[in-house]
């Protein structure tokens, strides 16, 4: 866990806005996460930043700013499906290319999207026809109000367009720890579902070329 005062966010957030947190604290497991309850932190004014890449700063922030960077990613059962379950500190852009990498079928039309894997439940993100809804499976978080670590399935959670139960009920209640894909293993020689080519634009720039 890095604890600092007075920290810059310029670097911490897209619109590179130089403000100022009175606190910034980096947690890298729920063990801290754990810790920071018990200490009280999230009994005050706080605000928990992913990415930045939906979040402007306008003012200095007088609270404490925390960034869960949990990292991590574990894959169970590779044959036809796997599951596979991501730290919500990974960079979402990585995470899908390293999913590419590995011949998993289902993220790649969500490619070059910015910020932290642990937002993508939270605004359902979504392009070209795909959204990570039709993909999770479950959601592990942190209960700021109980100091729990909990998880919540795909069908709870409320997912629909850009929106999830993280934005209303949960809102400012649950920090993600992690999420868990279910993608299908795709072998290169043979073709790819056609359920994955099926968005207009996709379909306009193959039969173009």
């Amino acid at each position: 866990m890095k604890i600092s005062k007075n920290k810059s966010l310029k670097n911490l957030n897209t619109f590179m806005v130089e403000t100022y947190a009175d606190q910034y604290i980096e947690v890298d497991n729920i063990k801290e996460l754990i810790q920071i309850y018990n200490q009280g932190f999230f009994d005050n004014n706080f605000f928990i930043l992913g990415g930045g890449s939906n979040t402007l700063f306008v003012n200095d922030y007088k609270g404490s700013v925390i960034h869960p960077n949990i990292l991590g990613k574990k894959v169970l059962n590779e044959k036809k499906e796997a599951m596979i379950t991501i730290g919500a500190g990974e960079s979402w852009e990585d995470f899908v290319k390293w999913s590419v990498d590995q011949n998993f079928l289902g993220l790649q039309n969500l490619a070059n999207i910015p910020g932290s894997c642990g937002a993508a439940p939270v605004q359902n993100i979504g392009a070209y026809g795909v959204e990570v809804k039709d993909f999770i499976t479950s959601v592990e978080y942190f209960d700021i109000k109980t100091g729990e670590v909990k998880h919540i399935l795909n069908k709870d959670c409320k997912l629909g367009y850009r929106d999830s139960i993280f934005k209303h009920e949960l809102k400012d209640i649950a920090i993600i720890t992690s999420i868990t894909f279910k993608l299908k293993k795709w072998e290169k020689d043979l073709e790819v579902p056609e359920n994955f080519l099926t968005y207009k634009g996709i379909v306009d720039k193959l039969t173009t070329e």
